[in-house]
């Protein structure tokens, strides 16, 4: 993500992510760290933890995930490179199954990540840190407040009442 061109994503939209994931292989060089799962620990070069079906927006990368599981899908890349990288991302868009064994995907509930240097980390497509890094479930679910999914047209002062807030004491 650090990588990504802003002009060119404003040029392309979403498919700067696919060009700028195919071109770092060949121009950044990515270090070999250690992911733990749930106690059975792999070399990766890239790991990607997920509770979700997408990735990077409309990307079906998980098909079968389910946010209320209590694992995580795991896909770890142990050797990058362009050609690799290629056929992974043709099973995806085809939704079949590519066997490599430069790739792995598992389930677990507890995952860290460390290795001899840091190695940026990142969460929804924003730098958060650099490894070593624990990732686990939460122990309940988090509540999150949205608004409903088709609100009313625009009804004057009572629409902001009707659907307005109330965290803690304050009404917003």
């Amino acid at each position: 993500m650090q990588q990504l061109s802003s002009a060119l994503k404003k040029r392309v939209g979403r498919l700067a992510y696919l060009l700028t994931a195919l071109r770092l292989p060949v121009a950044h060089r990515f270090p070999t760290f250690e992911t733990c799962v749930d106690g059975r620990t792999c070399q990766a070069r890239l790991t990607i933890i997920s509770k979700g079906r997408l990735y990077g927006g409309p990307f079906r990368l998980f098909p079968h995930n389910h946010h209320e599981e209590p694992f995580f899908s795991i896909l770890m890349l142990h050797r990058l490179n362009p050609l690799a990288l290629l056929r992974q991302l043709l099973a995806f868009a085809s939704h079949k199954p590519c066997p490599d064994p430069a790739v792995s995907y598992i389930k677990g509930q507890t995952i860290t990540c460390s290795g001899n240097r840091p190695v940026p980390v990142q969460s929804d497509g924003d730098f958060r840190g650099t490894t070593p890094c624990r990732i686990a479930s939460a122990p309940t679910p988090l509540q999150i407040i949205c608004p409903p999914r088709n609100p009313p047209p625009f009804e004057g002062r009572n629409f902001f009442r009707r659907y307005s807030l109330n965290i803690g004491k304050r009404r917003y």
